[in-house]
């Protein structure tokens, strides 16, 4: 591959990626793009989880093992090294794509803040994590951790060499800021749906199961990681007291410290795994339990209570779909209307529901609610 097409290459792969990094904001916010993450759910609950389990799986597999160096030595035979970065960068982006786009919702409330300081607070929290990632991407040297660096100093005819251990800024309180950023980034929302809950959980676990393999791999690149890692925490600024080794008596001390610590820190990490995954099964479980248990008597009160006013006739509503905006027109003008969500009929207003309100509620799947004498 000739310098030019390689820089070229390492651009375009920036470039996708960086569209991708703005795309899953606008995803896991739910603003600002056509598919998000608690969007409508469509199809049966089982087959959905199963789906949105199966992308979460590709994109760790795939972002995990295309960054060990055992892969890396085996893939730069077919992949020039100068392009190795960008073409894990391209390939880590594309996994996100096809997880944005066949990405299931399953609907279902977790917790809904309505406080408006409460969701003030998670918002801004939500974006702190965003701005968090990138800012902790530059403090590493941006360029360089998404191929840019590579493909630049390729084209210039310049030897790459890697990039000296530093630990600027937030990486004097904890270890991986980058990640404490996309904690902040999942886990802060004021409404979560069991959608999300899967996605935080989910996530969160692949991160904590990540950092081990990366910190052995950083531990063998950088032998100074070993210290800088007994005396700074992996994700929770908690200050530690810092290992004197004045004789070599302390020295051992501090090395059997240091390894009791590994030990209870990955400890600490199996149980948290073992918790946030116990969280989520214990919400998809209600999940199923809402959409199997509840009568269509219970189902045609709480609808009829959710029933919006019609703008323009008093004493008569339309069926409607909050979250989608999806309206009957009038009284006596639906006779048959169907959409991709509800079908309607009409003797006055008639509605049958064939989908999940947007809390996760299950509608009516053969029951109607009459809702001619609601004001």
């Amino acid at each position: 591959m000739s310098r030019v097409i390689a820089f070229v290459y390492g651009v375009v792969a920036y470039l996708i990626f960086f569209g991708t990094f703005l795309y899953a904001a606008g995803f896991v916010g739910n603003v600002g793009v056509p598919k998000t993450l608690d969007g409508t759910p469509v199809g049966p609950f089982g087959t959905s989880l199963m789906i949105d389990l199966g992308l979460l799986a590709l994109f760790a597999v795939q972002h995990s093992v295309m960054a060990r160096p055992a892969f890396k030595r085996v893939w730069t035979r077919i992949v020039s090294e100068p392009v190795e970065r960008s073409t894990y960068v391209l390939a880590s982006s594309l996994a996100l794509i096809l997880l944005f786009s066949l990405w299931r919702p399953l609907g279902g409330v977790v917790w809904d803040v309505q406080y408006s300081v409460g969701r003030a607070l998670l918002n801004a929290a939500f974006v702190f994590g965003w701005l968090l990632v990138l800012v902790s991407t530059f403090l590493i040297n941006h360029f360089d951790l998404f191929g840019l660096r590579q493909v630049w100093l390729h084209l210039r005819g310049r030897p790459y060499r890697p990039l000296p251990f530093r630990t600027p800024g937030p990486y004097r309180l904890v270890r991986h800021p980058l990640y404490v950023g996309w904690l902040f980034a999942f886990w802060s929302t004021p409404t979560m749906t069991v959608t999300h809950l899967l996605f935080a959980v989910m996530t969160t676990a692949y991160i904590l199961v990540a950092i081990w393999f990366e910190e052995r791999d950083l531990v063998a690149a950088h032998p100074e990681y070993a210290t800088y890692r007994t005396r700074v925490p992996m994700l929770i600024p908690v200050p530690r007291r810092n290992t004197s080794r004045t004789n070599e008596a302390q020295g051992d001390v501090a090395r059997l410290s240091a390894t009791v610590r590994k030990e209870m820190e990955m400890s600490r990490l199996k149980m948290l795994v073992t918790g946030l995954v116990v969280l989520s099964a214990v919400a998809v479980a209600n999940r199923v339990s809402a959409e199997t248990t509840l009568t269509p008597e219970e189902l045609q009160r709480r609808v009829e209570k959710d029933a919006p006013p019609h703008p323009t006739l008093p004493g008569k509503v339309l069926c409607s779909c909050p979250q989608t905006g999806y309206l009957s027109r009038a009284v006596g003008y639906l006779n048959s209307f169907v959409d991709d969500h509800f079908t309607y009929t009409t003797v006055d207003v008639w509605c049958v529901y064939e989908g999940f309100l947007p809390d996760g509620r299950p509608a009516f799947q053969s029951a109607c609610a009459d809702y001619r004498l609601l004001k």
